[in-house]
């Protein structure tokens, strides 16, 4: 499953430029197709990290062989409808993930924390949200 992007070597036009791919994981795995039976939002969560760690098995095979190493992450949007036959409710689930490829052991402690900085602001915009 490698993840080529025409567009990331054009928006990266300097070497020093760095770069994060975002990718909707419903799309790979179809989550899409279905109204997933699940009746509980810790259900929904374990389901969520499931995905998220499956997809994290499938594209660290990749991380090293890159299309572009200026990428350094990458941003897992999954999104699904989960359904409680019970109360015949419906509702849905958006869960981000970063998988990130920048290490400060490698050199790239700058890379590695702006990543951190973005993943609070991500968290803190969704929790201000609900």
């Amino acid at each position: 499953m490698p993840i080529h992007s025409k567009r990331a070597p054009a928006k990266l036009s300097d070497s020093s430029h760095r770069g994060i791919v975002a990718i909707a994981v419903e799309k790979i795995f179809g989550l899409d197709r279905q109204i997933h039976p699940l009746k509980s939002v810790p259900e929904a969560n374990a389901f969520a990290i499931s995905t998220a760690t499956d997809f994290n098995r499938r594209i660290a095979r990749y991380s090293r062989t890159w299309v572009d190493p200026r990428v350094v992450a990458v941003l897992a949007i999954i999104r699904f409808l989960m359904g409680n036959t019970a109360s015949d409710a419906i509702g849905s689930s958006y869960i981000v993930v970063l998988l990130n490829f920048a290490s400060p052991q490698v050199a790239q402690a700058a890379e590695s924390a702006r990543l951190d900085r973005l993943i609070g602001a991500l968290r803190t915009k969704f929790r201000n949200m609900i």
